[in-house]
Parts: C-alpha cells; sequence; structure tokens
C-alpha cells in the first residue's frame, strides 16, 4: 500500500522531512479500514467485501448521498432561491463496494447516476459512512464525492468551483429551485426502484413529498411553495415506528425559507414491504 497523498505533497514540497512509509513497505496489518476515507486520501487494496445491503438500502444510501451535494451546491449558491442547477435525485447506481471499518461503520462507495435534460445519464462517484441500527435512528455521512461524467457543459450554471464541477441543469434555460410549486408536479424522475410519488399537504404553504422505494423504504423531502415567511419543519413520533430506522434528523428540524425544498431523512423497513404513511409524522409553524 502507497501513501499517494503523502507522496505527492512530499514531491510538491521536497524539503519536508520524508515521511515514514513514503515509498516503503507499509505493515502487513495495516489495512484499507484504517484510513480515514476523506479527499484526498486514496486507497487501493485488495479486500473482498464481507458485507451485502439490499438494494433498497443501497438506493436510500444513493439518495442521502445526492441530497448532501444537493445542499452543498445551494450553500455554495447562497440559497435554494439563488441555485441554476437541478436538485440531484438518482434514478440508479452501480459499482458498489461495501467494507467494514474498526468502528463498526460500513465504507460504502458506488456510482450514482442522474438523467440530464438530453435524457443522457450523469454520474458522481460517492463514498458513504454508514452504521446501521435495527430501529430508530442511524448515521450516514458522506465522505467523498467527485463527478465522473463530464461537466463543462454544465459550466453555465455553476456559483464557483464547488457547483459547477457537480451541477445538472438546462443550458441556455434559467432553472432555478425556487421554483418550488412545480417541482411539486414534476414526475419525471424514472427509476425501476421508485414505485410510487406522492404529497401531502401540512398547510397552506408546506408540503411532504414523499417517494416510496421498492416498498421497504422512502425519502422525504419539504417544500414551502409560499413568497413569505419561513416555516419550521419538525419530526416527530418517528421512534415509535418499530423495526424502522431513519437518517439523520436534526434535533431542532429544518427552517424552510420562502420556495425552499429541503431534503428531510429516508427511511427503512426491514419487515414490511407495505411502507407506512410516514408524511403525518411533520409538523410545519411560522418561525
Amino acid at each position: 500500500m502507497l501513501d499517494i497523498h503523502y507522496l505527492l505533497k512530499y514531491i510538491a514540497t521536497p524539503a519536508k522531512a520524508v515521511r515514514e512509509g513514503l515509498v516503503s513497505t507499509l505493515s502487513p496489518e495495516r489495512t484499507c479500514q484504517d484510513l480515514t476515507l476523506y479527499q484526498p486520501n486514496i486507497c487501493i487494496c485488495n479486500l473482498k467485501d464481507e458485507i451485502v445491503l439490499s438494494d433498497v438500502e443501497l438506493f436510500l444510501l444513493a439518495e442521502f448521498a445526492s441530497a448532501q451535494i444537493s445542499k452543498s451546491m445551494m450553500e455554495n449558491s447562497g440559497g435554494a432561491q439563488n441555485m441554476k442547477c437541478y436538485l440531484l435525485l438518482p434514478v440508479n447506481y452501480s459499482h458498489t463496494s461495501i467494507t467494514t471499518r474498526k468502528d463498526g461503520h460500513y465504507a460504502v462507495s458506488m456510482d450514482i447516476h442522474f438523467t440530464s435534460p438530453s435524457k443522457s445519464l450523469e454520474t458522481i462517484f460517492v463514498t458513504i459512512s454508514y452504521k446501521p441500527a435495527s430501529h430508530g435512528s442511524t448515521t450516514m455521512t458522506l465522505l467523498a464525492n467527485e463527478r465522473r461524467s463530464p461537466y463543462s457543459p454544465y459550466r453555465p450554471c455553476g456559483d464557483g468551483p464547488i457547483t459547477e464541477s457537480l451541477c445538472i441543469c438546462q443550458t441556455g434555460v434559467t432553472y432555478s429551485l425556487n421554483i418550488a410549486d412545480n417541482w411539486l408536479t414534476d414526475v419525471s424522475r424514472y427509476s425501476d426502484t421508485i414505485t410510487h410519488r406522492e404529497s401531502h399537504q401540512l398547510n397552506s404553504c408546506i408540503y411532504i413529498v414523499r417517494y416510496l422505494i421498492g416498498g421497504y423504504g422512502c425519502s422525504l423531502y419539504a417544500v414551502n411553495i409560499c413568497t413569505e415567511p419561513t416555516y419550521h419543519v419538525i419530526a416527530y413520533g418517528l421512534d415509535n415506528l418499530k423495526t424502522i430506522t431513519y437518517s439523520n434528523i436534526p434535533v431542532n428540524g429544518w427552517y424552510l425559507v420562502p420556495k425552499a425544498i429541503q431534503f428531510l431523512t429516508v427511511l427503512h423497513s426491514k419487515s414490511s414491504p407495505s411502507f407506512p404513511n410516514t408524511s403525518f409524522m411533520f409538523r410545519a409553524k411560522q418561525s
């Protein structure tokens, strides 16, 4: 195993002391699982995958990772109301790799595919840390992401190096996530894994949008279709759903500014193919 990161850093600044293990043989006890998989660390090993996750679990991880990338783009664009890129909604995934780390988390790597306006597939590679649970909150963390497909056609949509390398948009057309009411009726997301899409109205402004995934999972989004005011959305009662796991719900909930779209969580049922309606487990009040 070669520490490429430290090798490149040494080549760039040769006056520094040589780090042990730079080009020498490393201890056979050291494996990829000992490395933090944040960019730009790279690890190439001959480890056999030991963990098998269901198609639904993998799609939920792809959904979570895509939402985190969209969140990063929104923040770098000054908010959803200023963003010209599409919300990243995966239609498929491939080339999955799963290993168990010493801390009990799974390191899941995959290519996630998205449909472009021209109907071609765009691909982003991600690595996710995943701590499964029998029910209740489970931990998911996006560790790394990298665009596989060319992004130069979408460069005009970007607002800097972060968004332009991840953006998918319709060239020559002004599009923004602030057209939230149009997104409510959007049925252009096609996938063999997504079986149903529905909207639940909390009040005159806030909707909960739910994608059913393979009968055993779903992803949830909140949409504020109004021009004012900001709403505070909170979740309640999810702990009462036995055998249901959910990802990373903030203790203080979410704040939806006007015309905003907010990813809430992904849910997974380990037992029932008939997923319960969880849209009503959210409340919204003016902030």
